[in-house]
């Protein structure tokens, strides 16, 4: 038996299950910026199985038809290939035919990555919306990690599994209504708000449930998490270093986005050069 790829084409059960060891560990998803992911057998293991998989990364047509242009035909991997390339060019170190294509799109997609650094856009959210059906479940990928997300009244909640949050039987599901986290709340299992803050545990618990907030700079919130106090005052001063530790993220996420050219400058002097070529895929804004 098989299942088929996005192409119709069949896929042997056998490979796929061969892959299936590797979920431990993580699997190899490539998001494009239109919305879509790169065709590949990780992909035909959602559809052997019949669950959705989707991602917020995307890039606003309506709103700047120009960068849509210049962006939406890449995926992540595709759009570091094109930053290799732009480097190589500015360096001298390669030549290529479309040059000046290459470097209108880096410059393009490295203000793209630098804007989304943590992988999803406000379109992308509002994408989200619309496309997940009310009461249903879908396999959201998003910082290289899955996790499962759901429709309930018409706002979108992500399922709780980091382990900080292990001892916290009221804390099941997370709000996703910002794309940096600064609107986000935390639910009981019955959808019903609950907070952060312990009325029988120390600052060291605060401290705990601070730190995991994944759109947070790990050193600046432990910074911060010893300033917090108990009380309105306290919960405050989280929301005050949680805005601080974003803008810390961000500022290190645009840094990472202006030097990937780099990294991989010195990947390709300690490894033989790799040949990218373009992605030929130009998916168009559905």
């Amino acid at each position: 038996m098989g299942a088929q790829n996005a192409n119709g084409m069949s896929v042997d059960r056998q490979q796929l299950i061969q892959i299936l060891p590797q979920l431990y560990s993580g699997l190899n998803i490539n998001p494009e910026f239109n919305g879509s992911f790169e065709d590949g057998m990780e992909m035909s293991i959602f559809r052997l199985y019949n669950v959705g998989i989707i991602h917020g990364w995307i890039i606003d047509g309506d709103n700047d038809p120009s960068a849509y242009e210049h962006v939406s035909k890449y995926s992540y991997m595709g759009a570091q290939k094109v930053l290799v390339q732009s480097y190589e060019i500015q360096k001298n170190k390669a030549q290529f035919g479309n040059a000046e294509q290459i470097q209108s799109d880096a410059t393009y997609l490295k203000s793209f990555l630098a804007r989304s650094a943590t992988q999803l856009t406000d379109y992308g959210l509002s994408h989200l919306r619309e496309i997940l059906v009310e009461r249903s479940y879908a396999v959201l990928f998003r910082n290289d990690h899955f996790c499962t997300l759901y429709k309930n009244n018409g706002e979108l909640f992500t399922l709780v599994t980091d382990t900080t949050y292990r001892n916290r039987k009221d804390i099941t599901w997370q709000s996703l209504k910002s794309v940096n986290g600064s609107q986000d709340s935390y639910y009981t299992g019955n959808f019903i708000p609950t907070s952060l803050e312990r009325t029988d545990t120390t600052a060291t618990g605060q401290n705990e449930s601070y730190i995991s907030n994944p759109f947070s700079d790990q050193n600046a919130g432990r910074v911060a998490s010893n300033q917090v106090n108990s009380g309105a005052s306290g919960v405050q001063q989280i929301e005050d270093d949680e805005e601080l530790a974003r803008r810390l993220q961000e500022q290190e996420d645009l840094r990472a986005a202006n030097n990937m050219q780099n990294g991989y400058a010195n990947n390709s002097r300690n490894h033989p050069r790799e040949r990218f070529e373009r992605p030929d895929k130009h998916s168009k804004k559905k």
